[in-house]
């Protein structure tokens, strides 16, 4: 009879137990919207007088809501060479030396109409809020499918004087002429 048999499936299920939680951590929409803001930094190429070499890119969140304090969390990383600073903002006014501006879901409404004060200064709009890219916004957030997924509107964004990448483009939907 082996009775060490007994204990080594205990311990086997110990471990078990204490190792699943962290081969299953979820990834929550917010994780997957911050990702992808992330990784627009590292598409979008800013005109020199907006970011000049070895500054750093800052990211500036509008409101509050699932996704901001994943943003938050990108303090210091890098994008194209540039450290990333983020910054909470409570109001659009507080927008001076952002590179890129992420609106809080809700928060669009603070914002002028048609978005004319983002207009030739550099500054990558994007929100999750319907309709943002048609409003003036560069880039929309989106679920479809159970996937996030983007919409970017690129005259905005030359407006801005901003070149999007071929490459981030080829993933994107790009909205049509009177789409709604």
């Amino acid at each position: 009879m082996n009775h060490g048999r007994p204990l080594y499936w205990h311990r086997m299920t110990a471990l078990w137990l204490l190792l699943v939680p962290l081969a299953h951590a979820v990834t929550t929409e917010a994780d997957v919207k911050a990702a992808f803001i992330y990784n627009f930094t590292k598409f979008v190429e800013w005109p020199l007088t907006a970011l000049a070499d070895n500054a750093p890119l800052q990211l500036c969140v509008l409101g509050k809501d699932d996704t901001s304090p994943r943003l938050l969390q990108l303090q210091g990383r890098e994008a194209q060479g540039h450290p990333l600073q983020v910054r909470q903002l409570a109001h659009p006014d507080e927008l001076a030396g952002c590179h890129v501006m992420y609106i809080a879901r809700g928060h669009a409404r603070l914002l002028p109409p048609n978005h004319k004060l983002f207009s030739g200064n550099g500054l990558l709009t994007v929100s999750d809020t319907p309709g943002f890219v048609r409003q003036g916004g560069m880039i929309e957030l989106f679920v479809e499918s159970s996937r996030v997924q983007f919409m970017v509107n690129v005259d905005n964004a030359q407006q801005a004087d901003l070149k999007i990448s071929a490459r981030m483009l080829q993933l994107a939907r790009i909205p049509r002429q009177g789409e709604k």
